[in-house]
């Protein structure tokens, strides 16, 4: 399964991008990588983590993205949580299943990413 990492930045970087970006003089559409992570990456502001041999990065930043990664990850099956249940008699193609979803007999979803969020399920159709 494709897997999401986080950025966790101190607010004093986040509103002086938000200042740069009011005060106008960007030019280029506004990128959280190349204009906050990137700057940081050689000094001490910015901590990494060291991918095994052989893995790598790609940015799943949106919904499309993470399911495309997935996809690839998977030859295009299914690709489904150990917590989730899925009755025999359901029908998914090309999906990520996340979390504890229960999908019963007769629903069918197909390119979609399916999790369980707090008050239920969400279904985000690719």
């Amino acid at each position: 399964m494709s897997t999401i990492g986080i950025y966790m930045i101190r607010n004093k970087y986040l509103l002086d991008w938000a200042r740069r970006i009011r005060q106008g003089g960007e030019e280029k559409p506004i990128n959280i990588t190349y204009d906050l992570v990137e700057p940081h990456i050689l000094s001490t502001r910015a901590a990494t983590f060291k991918l095994p041999e052989g893995s790598y990065w790609d940015d799943a930043g949106t919904h499309d993205r993470y399911h495309a990664n997935n996809m690839r990850l998977s030859n295009g099956e299914n690709v489904v949580d150990a917590k989730a249940y899925i009755d025999p008699d359901a029908t998914i193609n090309r999906c990520v299943v996340l979390g504890s979803v229960v999908l019963d007999a007769g629903v069918e979803f197909a390119d979609a990413i399916i999790s369980q969020q707090h008050d239920g399920m969400k279904i985000t159709q690719m």
